[in-house]
């Protein structure tokens, strides 16, 4: 990733150098051990991120997998309907609307039909 970052702008890459630098400012004495400790936080640091997305559409995934069991166990413990006993066959195919008001929200009266 460094070379990218001197690529395209020189600054970024010195700007990477500069958690290096303070790290060995401090007299750290085995470059060997410094750079096993880099390799393994720069090694780290890239697979985090990684998990936590996976484990980030994991959990979206287990809730819209809970909702969807949800909402199938709701038709499932509807009530059935019984048939009737008797069942009546409609005589025609008219719809007839009796004793059916509507009123709007905010409104004292009912609407009148045109």
């Amino acid at each position: 990733m460094l070379v990218p970052f001197f690529v395209f702008d020189c600054r970024l890459g010195l700007a990477c150098l500069v958690p290096v630098a303070i790290l060995l400012a401090p007299g750290e004495g085995d470059f060997g051990a410094f750079l096993a400790n880099f390799a393994f936080y720069a090694i780290f640091s890239a697979v985090i991120p990684t998990a936590m997305t996976r484990v980030m559409f994991m959990s979206d995934a287990l809730q819209s997998a809970t909702d969807a069991v949800n909402r199938v166990e709701e038709v499932l413990t509807a009530p059935t309907i019984k048939a009737p006993v008797a069942p009546k066959e409609p005589v025609d195919n008219s719809i007839a609307f009796e004793d059916v008001s509507f009123t709007y929200e905010g409104a004292n009266e009912p609407a009148r039909p045109m």
